[in-house]
């Protein structure tokens, strides 16, 4: 019974993921095409092929059996999309339940990210020339965000060299304090690693981000945000603002 389910599950992922990109595509014919993911985390996924392009699904809620599973948390989704726009991040996609008719509640959301171009692990050190620069620029984000999980599997290069991060987990809320003082580490780090933070562009791509996010949750619909996201982006606005000023100088 639980193998049923289980396939069940996965043929209404896959059903609201090929109408999304089809959709995103303008094309009903579109060619979409499911093979299981390699190396498979804890929160599960597969990958998703469409135009020559692969794409890493996992679910972000599916309806739980708390009140909490069933609630998308904006916060993670903001993240996503702010470290893709700082060149940091793979191109994130939020596809609701709503773009399939399989599903009987449409609160579930699910994210597909765009794989990084020529992307090599951190955990591959035989390949991926990860360096000390790279590491500072990881624990400011880390800092800025509030982020864990951003273990050698979940990080890496992309074809250019440059800090690449395609999975994390932001930290619960009541850790999520405005502690200026958690920078002061940053303050001498070399002029190149400087350049390097100042192409993020961080306050114009966290507004981006924001401004986009409203957009998704319109055409999101009736999916249920977790509270606690507007607190989140008040401190981490702050921390950019901070992180801005220092390096500035």
């Amino acid at each position: 019974m639980g193998l049923i389910f289980e396939m069940s599950q996965r043929g209404r992922i896959c059903s609201a993921v090929k109408a999304y990109f089809q959709n995103l595509h303008n094309n009903v014919h579109l060619a979409v095409k499911f093979l299981p993911k390699p190396n498979t985390g804890a929160q599960g996924g597969f990958i998703c092929q469409v135009a020559n392009e692969d794409y890493f699904i996992k679910n972000h809620t599916f309806m739980g059996r708390s009140a909490n599973h069933s609630r998308v948390d904006l916060r993670e989704l903001f993240v996503y999309r702010a470290l893709f726009l700082m060149g940091t991040g793979a191109e994130p996609h939020f596809i609701g339940s709503g773009y399939s008719n399989a599903y009987i509640s449409k609160l579930a959301l699910h994210i597909a990210t765009k794989r990084v171009p020529g992307f090599q692990r951190r955990a591959d050190r035989s390949t991926c020339s990860f360096s000390d620069d790279h590491q500072t620029q990881l624990n400011i984000i880390k800092e800025i965000f509030f982020l864990t999980d951003l273990n050698s599997g979940n990080v890496g290069l992309d074809d250019r060299k440059r800090l690449a991060i395609v999975d994390f987990v932001v930290e619960p809320s009541q850790n999520c304090i405005h502690r200026p003082n958690v920078f002061d580490k940053f303050r001498e780090i070399p002029e190149p690693c400087k350049d390097s933070l100042r192409t993020w562009n961080l306050l114009e791509s966290a507004n981006t981000a924001k401004s986009s996010l409203r957009n998704d949750q319109q055409r999101l619909g009736r999916i249920i945000w977790r509270e606690g996201y507007e607190e989140y982006l008040e401190i981490v606005m702050k921390n950019i603002h901070f992180v801005t000023n220092l390096f500035s100088q």
